[in-house]
């Protein structure tokens, strides 16, 4: 389940996600949120909602790379 994203960036988003301010709520789709605490346990236990924000950061990240990449053409 988790195989396609990278062990290090997990404790990437973890991190960043603490630095995020507590009073933070994350739409996750379906009009379901989560606030900042559930959204550390979930990327900790690599669950499906963890896995769900890896793979949306993952896709940000690489949307903003080939955005970079387009520019420097």
């Amino acid at each position: 389940m988790t195989g396609e994203i990278p062990d290090e960036f997990w404790g990437i988003m973890i991190k960043r996600y603490e630095k995020m301010p507590s009073h933070i709520s994350i739409a996750i789709g379906g009009g379901e949120s989560i606030d900042k605490k559930k959204a550390i346990e979930a990327l900790k236990k690599r669950d499906g909602t963890g896995v769900l924000l890896a793979k949306i950061e993952l896709r940000y990240l690489e949307l903003f790379k080939d955005e970079a990449q387009w520019k420097r053409v």
